[in-house]
C-alpha cells in the first residue's frame, strides 16, 4: 500500500489548515476567505478523487461523471455512494468525512471562544 494516497493527502490537508486555523484563531484572527475557498475547494476536489478510485476498488459502476457529481452535490451524493457501496457501515465513513472537512473550523472556533470570548 503506497504511504501517499488520496485519502492520506485529504487527511494531511486538513491537518494542516487546522493547525493553521488553530494558530490563527489563538492570535485573535480568522482565515481569510481566499484560504477558506482554497480549502473547501482543494478538499471537496481530494474527495472526488478519492471516490473515482474507490470506484473501481468496490466494483461501483455510475455514470462516467460520478466524480463530478459527488465534487458539485457532495452532501447528498457521497452519503449515498458510501451506504450504496458499504452498507450501514457507510455512515461511519459519513461521519469520518464529515468530521474531517469540519476539523478546522470547529477546532478554530473553540480556540476562539475559549481564548477571547471568555
Amino acid at each position: 500500500m503506497p504511504l501517499i494516497t488520496k485519502f492520506n493527502t485529504l487527511l494531511t490537508f486538513s491537518i494542516l489548515y487546522s493547525i493553521l486555523s488553530a494558530i490563527l484563531a489563538y492570535s485573535g484572527e480568522w482565515a481569510s476567505d481566499g484560504s477558506i475557498l482554497f480549502y473547501n475547494f482543494f478538499s471537496i476536489f481530494l474527495v472526488a478523487w478519492w471516490v473515482k478510485d474507490d470506484m473501481r476498488r468496490q466494483h461501483f459502476y455510475g455514470p462516467y461523471e460520478f466524480p463530478a457529481f459527488v465534487f458539485f452535490g457532495w452532501p447528498v451524493v457521497l452519503p449515498y455512494y458510501l451506504i450504496k457501496t458499504r452498507g450501514w457501515k457507510g455512515i461511519l465513513n459519513i461521519a469520518g468525512f464529515f468530521t474531517l472537512l469540519m476539523a478546522p473550523y470547529v477546532l478554530a472556533t473553540i480556540i476562539y471562544v475559549t481564548k477571547w470570548e471568555v
